[in-house]
């Protein structure tokens, strides 16, 4: 009856042990799959990081172009208002001389009458 009990005894304890180990594969393949999930997402992370900083050095470039740009548009407004003032005075300037040759001219009917 010992001998019986013992062998019992021994099964139960073989039986603890196979399922035991059976948790620890199974606890073990869970532990490795969600190591590699964390992976995937760093990775993934990582990837996301180096594009923003791409876009962020993008986004400096072309705000940098855009001011240029401004700066090049107002340079240009100036321009064209000196451009717009010089033909005026122009303008002005041969209106003036018309009005002095009509009066020459109008002088010299008049000298001739």
């Amino acid at each position: 009856m010992t001998r019986q009990l013992e062998l019992t005894k021994r099964e139960y304890i073989d039986k603890l042990k196979k399922e035991l180990s059976t948790f620890e594969v199974r606890y073990t393949k869970i532990l490795n799959e969600n190591a590699m999930i964390g992976e995937d997402f760093r990775s993934t992370a990582l990837r996301h990081c180096y594009k923003i900083r791409e876009q962020l050095e993008e986004n400096t470039l072309l705000k940098e172009e855009v001011e240029q740009l401004k700066r090049t548009k107002q340079a240009n407004a100036v321009a064209l208002v000196d451009q717009e003032t010089r033909i005026e005075q122009l303008q002005m300037f041969y209106e003036e001389l018309l009005v002095r040759a009509d009066g020459v001219v109008y002088n010299k009917e008049k000298l001739q009458i």
